[in-house]
């Protein structure tokens, strides 16, 4: 095995031996180009690529979703806008369930998506892709509803070949529901005519809701409710919806201002149930009279005479008499009776009190506003206000939360259009900072130096490539000759010529003369010792 490893080293020092310095040269330089080339190519594949995960709708659910996000650990990106988040495309899933399980909606399935397609995709194709679609959007709709959660939503066609939306047929649709509270606030009824409308059908008999918990909402054509507006669940829904509507116009109203960006309004209204019938009679004379017309008049009238007869004297009588009785006396007597009852005018009023009413003395309202501040790093570093401190500094020192005065008008816009007395009313306002960090702003230029770098480099590999494989041109040096052999190819061409020294210096010099003056100029001490030994020897 040693021997067999110590073959393959010496076979590739051999291979590395047979080039000369400029060869190896080249083949380092085209390795350590290609290495570098791939180290490139691999660092811009594998940057992170960004994906929109939400598009905030305030900046208070931007503060939300930062939150959510970093006790998630997932790194993300704000847009220019400040209002748009976005994460890299390998924690998009993730982000998506951390956000979506705070009943925040989330980028889902576009109508662009649902439509788009090439020549291959069938009518049929399409059609599932707009359910797709539709269910996504229907079930972002449905949050919307008070105490919904989160809805699913599917929707099956009247038939396998129909296309969706058939006109012959209503299609089927059934929901479920995640009640944020109790089910019996949930209006079925809105939701089944709300989707009833959205895919066409004539009627809500096809459409069913049902909640989590396997209670039914809603199944197919029910028209009314049978609790009526004295049930708890209906008195409850009856104030959330004057609640919301009252609540809605404020906030619309309010945000109109140009000092306030956001408005919190907590109603607490007492609303008056008990069905009241109210009767009203009023009695009035005739014009004219003093008393009223007769119901009823009874009148009597009554005469009598009552009178004493006898003999005079005292001859009838059977006893001794104590009085006299006068002959012929006798008295009259009348008496009259009246009786009358009288009809005056009347006038009933019935007044049917529904129950509904709100109780404005009782009721009250809590508002607080937000100004919010928008900080920039390049505003802010425009301003000259990081001249002495850093950004991080400069977020440090301006507070959460700054309380702001609120003035009259604003009570009174809320009061008037409540309803209830400004005593009710109260309102709070605080100033909001918002920091909008550095900004990397995407650069083509950048791009295109990166494209303009990759060609350079391909070029660049090319020609070395095509000039490593050029043959090499052996150039033949001409062997150095030593002293003694220069003496004596000297000696034999005196010898030949039969010429003297001196001759030397007519002749045309040679190479061989030339690199004997450059030894002489190089080493006189050798040549001086050579002439020695010359003479010494006669030569």
């Amino acid at each position: 095995m040693n021997e067999r490893l110590k073959g393959i080293l010496d076979r590739i020092r051999d291979f590395w031996a047979k080039y000369n310095k400029r060869q190896k040269s080249i083949i380092i330089a085209t390795a350590v180009i290609v290495v570098l080339m791939i180290a490139l190519v691999v660092w811009i594949s594998t940057r992170p690529k960004w994906e929109v995960l939400v598009h905030c709708n305030n900046y208070n659910q931007v503060q939300e979703v930062q939150g959510i996000l970093t006790e998630g650990g997932i790194a993300y990106n704000m847009g220019s806008d400040a209002l748009t988040v976005s994460v890299q495309k390998k924690d998009l899933v993730n982000a998506k369930i951390l956000v979506g399980s705070k009943d925040i909606q989330v980028e889902g399935y576009s109508l662009s998506d649902a439509l788009s397609g090439s020549f291959t995709t069938t009518e049929s194709d399409k059609a599932k892709k707009y359910r797709k679609y539709l269910e996504d959007k229907l079930s972002k709709d449905l949050t919307s509803f008070d105490n919904v959660k989160k809805a699913s939503v599917t929707i099956k066609e009247a038939d396998n070949n129909s296309v969706l939306l058939s006109k012959n047929e209503d299609t089927s649709v059934a929901v479920v529901i995640t009640p944020s509270g109790s089910i019996d606030d949930i209006d079925g009824n809105s939701m089944a005519a709300f989707l009833k409308t959205v895919v066409g059908n004539s009627s809500t008999e096809k459409i069913n809701i049902i909640s989590t918990t396997g209670a039914t909402i809603f199944s197919g054509d029910e028209s009314s409710d049978s609790k009526g507006i004295g049930s708890v669940a209906s008195q409850q829904k009856y104030t959330d919806a004057i609640s919301a509507t009252m609540k809605n116009a404020i906030k619309a109203t309010l945000l109109k201002l140009p000092m306030y960006d956001d408005a919190q309004i907590s109603l607490s209204l007492d609303i008056n149930y008990n069905e009241v019938e109210e009767i009203v009679r009023r009695y009035e004379a005739q014009a004219g009279r003093e008393e009223g017309l007769f119901s009823k008049s009874y009148e009597s009238t009554s005469t009598g005479t009552t009178g004493a007869g006898g003999i005079p004297g005292t001859a009838s009588n059977s006893d001794d008499t104590t009085y006299y009785i006068d002959n012929g006396d006798s008295t009259t007597s009348e008496v009259v009776v009246k009786e009358y009852q009288y009809l005056p005018d009347e006038i009933v009023t019935t007044t049917n009190k529904r129950p509904g009413e709100i109780i404005k003395s009782s009721s009250t309202i809590s508002v607080v506003l937000h100004d919010n501040v928008v900080y920039t790093y390049e505003d802010v570093k425009a301003a000259g206000l990081l001249d002495d401190k850093s950004w991080e500094e400069f977020k440090a020192s301006i507070p959460e939360y700054e309380a702001i005065e609120v003035p009259a008008d604003v009570v009174s816009i809320v009061a008037n259009g409540t309803g209830l007395d400004s005593s009710n009313v109260s309102i709070l306002a605080y100033r909001v900072p918002f920091f909008v960090d550095k900004q990397e702003k995407a650069n083509n230029t950048a791009f295109w130096i990166r494209i303009a770098l990759i060609a350079a480099i391909v070029l660049l590999l090319a020609f070395m490539v095509i000039r490593s494989l050029r043959p090499v041109t052996v150039e033949e040096t001409v062997p150095e000759l030593s002293v003694e052999d220069m003496l004596q190819t000297t000696k034999d061409k005196v010898t030949i010529t039969g010429n003297s020294v001196d001759d030397i210096d007519l002749q045309d010099k040679s190479d061989v003369r030339k690199a004997i003056e450059k030894f002489v100029d190089e080493n006189p001490e050798a040549v001086a010792l050579l002439l020695r030994n010359w003479l010494e020897d006669e030569w």
